[in-house]
């Protein structure tokens, strides 16, 4: 991606919003967009001016899930297993903090939320929807199982 921030965190009132940030991709999930959120929601969690963390989308799409057309346009050897089973384990561990993070979570949704972006937006404690939102767990239209909780958060 250009120099854009594919994460925007900015503050107002006691309230944290982070905004996905690659509408020309309807916000699908980077390797540096989750470690954007790892590192930010532990911090965020101990911040006291934080009363609350909003989780959003840009450009009228919530997520649209994993980059798939990002990971097939990689290029180069396919991951190792190792790899996958860390980018895994540090999709779901996003989930995990919106979930357990002592301080309300808020997922607002302007558009799609789709595979991993739906499973986060379960992960936390509320959720507000345009009426125009799809939501979809979409994982089986690209031959993937759940991930990032999804499983776990679905039926919460």
């Amino acid at each position: 991606m250009s120099d854009q921030e594919q994460m925007i965190e900015s503050h107002e009132g006691g309230i944290t919003t982070l905004t996905l940030n690659r509408p020309e991709a309807r916000n699908a999930m980077t390797g540096e967009m989750i470690q954007s959120l790892l590192e930010a929601l532990p911090r965020l969690a101990q911040d006291s001016q934080v009363r609350c963390i909003v989780l959003t989308g840009a450009g009228g799409a919530f997520c649209a899930g994993g980059d798939v057309k990002g990971f097939a346009a990689g290029g180069g050897l396919p991951p190792s297993q190792e790899e996958r089973i860390a980018g895994l384990r540090g999709g779901f561990e996003v989930s995990k903090l919106l979930h357990e993070i002592a301080k309300p979570t808020l997922a607002a949704i302007p558009g799609a939320a789709a595979g991993a972006g739906l499973s986060m937006a379960l992960a936390c404690d509320l959720r507000v929807a345009l009426s125009s939102a799809k939501l979809t767990t979409a994982f089986a239209k690209v031959g993937l199982s759940g991930d990032y909780g999804v499983s776990y958060f679905l039926p919460y």
